[in-house]
């Protein structure tokens, strides 16, 4: 029957005084229209893939070559120590197609299954990983399987075996079709981003800092997720994630803006979905 004494700490709504959002859009859709076109050769790229994804693999006695495909596991080490993200297993990847970092996949070649190879690689200047660039790592590789890749021929009879396909002219058409929509799909993403950058800069956004630790917070938790999937992050490290925080900051403000622009066009544009629209987005 004492009653409760707390105190709390609040974050006020920002106020958001937003550029001419309409004249802004117009302009940078005016600016980036562009014709979407697909060339032959990236529909043949597409059955290529087609082809190789239905290949027969027939396990072969001798040594690998460039298109063969082979099953290998490989650790990476530095002055004796294993390093974090270098190890792993490979199946059924070709052998010739660049999967790897440049120099790794050239020392397989010649190489059987039951086999075991070690070589030393420098990883590219321009490596993603920044303490990785220029580092010579030594590799140690198990070949479990060298396979002949056997692909299948491209006929009318075989198309019919992949869908509602009569002909290779259907199938050709369909993939024509399919890479039309996603280059379309991916510039519109990107028109939209630009539109969305330009009415970020020009109105007036105070970003609230708890709203921008929320968002990071989230990244920061998804990414730890990721990596410690990919047994890349030790995330019981404080300088990594501090690191993590840095490298996510900037992308934390951009979607905090992001979501306060749509609110406030939404509330000046008196948006509401309509119940049909409710309805139908369920329904997909």
């Amino acid at each position: 029957g004492k009653g409760l004494k707390f105190k709390a700490t609040l974050a006020v709504f920002p106020e958001v005084k937003l550029a001419d959002y309409k004249k802004i859009a117009k302009k940078i859709i005016e600016e980036n229209t562009k014709e979407i076109s697909v060339g032959e050769k990236e529909i043949e790229e597409s059955i290529k893939w087609i082809l190789n994804s239905r290949s027969k693999l027939t396990r072969a006695n001798k040594t690998a070559e460039k298109g063969d495909v082979l099953d290998i596991d490989f650790a990476g080490f530095a002055e004796g120590k294993a390093l974090d993200g270098t190890s792993g297993k490979a199946d059924n990847f070709v052998l010739g197609e660049g999967k790897f970092i440049p120099g790794f996949e050239e020392n397989l070649l010649g190489h059987k299954e039951g086999e075991a190879v070690e070589f030393t690689v420098t990883f590219p200047s321009d490596y993603w990983k920044e303490d990785m660039r220029g580092k010579k790592v030594d590799f140690k590789v198990n070949v479990h399987g060298v396979f002949n890749r056997e692909l299948p021929e491209l006929t009318d009879e075989f198309v019919k075996t992949l869908g509602k396909f009569e002909s290779i002219a259907d199938l050709k058409k369909n993939v024509r079709e399919g890479m039309a929509k996603e280059k379309t799909d991916k510039e519109k993403e990107q028109v939209r981003l630009k539109i969305m950058e330009e009415i970020i800069k020009n109105s007036k956004i105070e970003l609230p800092a708890i709203m921008v630790d929320r968002t990071l917070d989230g990244m920061v938790s998804e990414y730890k997720a990721y990596s410690n999937m990919a047994k890349t992050l030790k995330p019981e490290k404080e300088l990594e994630e501090d690191k993590v925080r840095k490298t996510f900051e900037e992308r934390a403000k951009n979607s905090v803006a992001s979501n306060l622009v749509f609110y406030q066009i939404v509330k000046d544009e008196n948006l509401e979905p309509k119940p049909e629209e409710v309805e139908a987005e369920v329904s997909q």
